[in-house]
């Protein structure tokens, strides 16, 4: 053992590949020294395991022969580095599904390596593209695919959790549905949290604080029911904090309309509706003040007519609520003749006041609902 160790010392940086019997010391040593392989000759694979290669990262091969012929058959191999391609087409782990087939097929090969970043991870033949893989999906404070995120269509929806309407959802398979007419989502969480007996974590409980002060304006919106009330006041007793002071810090960090991207605007909380084949979408935004609206209205216009050309809409709109005054300004783009039905005052072209709205869902939905089924009426 001395001898063969002081032989592996004289080698200093490079580390050899050890090719040995059941030498359990010799075995240790390169284990402790990580070696890049170790060949185990003559041994069986019940007295390999008997082997601790538990923190061993380099790579371990059971020869049937002696020694002996094992180094003579490895002389007569070919080195791997005359066969292998370090330039070869590869797939990475995050690689869409349909993209990773095409991949495969435009190459011609059998198959493509996959690897995570520089970590190979196996490879994938024609055969796993047999079946589609489908993702577990939760749906939560939406229940319509087309407001989901890309290939929704594609997962298997196991529940939904909302407090909106309810759409038709096409699911393959029967799933759990948590609904109710709350202000917000985050009321219903709470009681799921309490049905199953699991302690919110404090960060979390003010996350969902967060949520429903912000669905609700600081419970001010005609969405809030007791539930919501009662959910918010548990809540901020289990977090420590006063609601209404966390609520306002919350809306007064908020940016100026002015300093947001106006596609992030129109599209943070965008959601799209259908009736009477007339598909539409209503974006919402808080604002401390309506004070300065009148230098980014052509900008969110600009963002509201390119969301309604890349979703194939035919109208888009945006409701900014001012938090403080509980007013809101509306800006619709498309369904004009709808849009004449409004019972709101037209400030300018495409801009309506709505004094004490707040509400997207209980208040401005039904209005444009009404206004379009009335225009499809009055159209047959």
């Amino acid at each position: 053992y001395e001898r063969s160790v002081e032989r592996i010392a004289a080698l200093e940086t490079n580390r050899p590949l050890l090719i040995v019997g059941l030498r359990r010391d010799l075995v240790e040593y390169a284990i402790t020294h990580d070696f890049p392989a170790v060949i185990l000759t003559g041994a069986t694979t019940k007295e390999a395991a008997e082997l601790d290669f538990s923190l061993y990262k380099g790579s371990v091969y059971l020869s049937d022969v002696d020694t002996a012929e094992t180094i003579r058959l490895l002389r007569f191999s070919t080195p791997l580095e005359g066969i292998l391609e370090t330039e070869a087409e590869h797939l990475g782990v995050g690689d869409d599904f349909n993209q990773a087939k095409k991949a495969l097929s435009a190459s011609g090969r059998r198959g493509l390596p996959v690897f995570d970043e520089e970590q190979f991870i196996g490879i994938v033949s024609r055969g796993s593209f047999l079946d589609r893989p489908r993702k577990n999906l939760i749906l939560v404070d939406h229940n319509e695919l087309d407001q989901s995120i890309s290939g929704a269509g594609d997962a298997n929806i196991l529940e939904i959790i909302d407090h909106h309407r309810v759409g038709s959802v096409m699911s393959r398979e029967a799933f759990s549905l948590y609904t109710r007419p709350v202000g917000c989502t985050c009321t219903i969480i709470r009681q799921l949290y309490r049905q199953h007996g699991i302690a919110i974590p404090t960060e979390i409980a003010k996350l969902m604080i967060s949520a429903i002060l912000s669905d609700t304006v600081l419970l001010k919106s005609p969405t809030t029911t007791e539930e919501d009330r009662q959910t918010v006041e548990g809540l901020s007793r289990h977090a420590g904090i006063d609601w209404l002071e966390w609520g306002q810090e919350m809306f007064d960090s908020g940016a100026r309309l002015a300093d947001i991207n106006p596609d992030l605007v129109v599209s943070g909380d965008f959601k799209t509706y259908e009736s009477r084949d007339v598909r539409f979408g209503i974006g919402q935004v808080e604002v401390q003040t309506l004070g300065d609206l009148d230098e980014v209205i052509p900008r969110l216009n600009s963002s509201l007519l390119k969301i309604k050309e890349n979703k194939a809409l035919d109208g888009t709109m945006l409701l900014i609520t001012d938090v403080m005054k509980d007013d809101s300004i509306l800006l619709l783009r498309g369904l004009e003749d709808a849009a004449d039905s409004l019972p709101y005052e037209l400030s300018e072209e495409g801009v309506w006041n709505l004094p004490g709205i707040l509400s997207r869902k209980k208040q401005l939905l039904p209005e444009i609902l009404r206004a379009v089924d009335e225009t499809r009426s009055k159209n047959r």
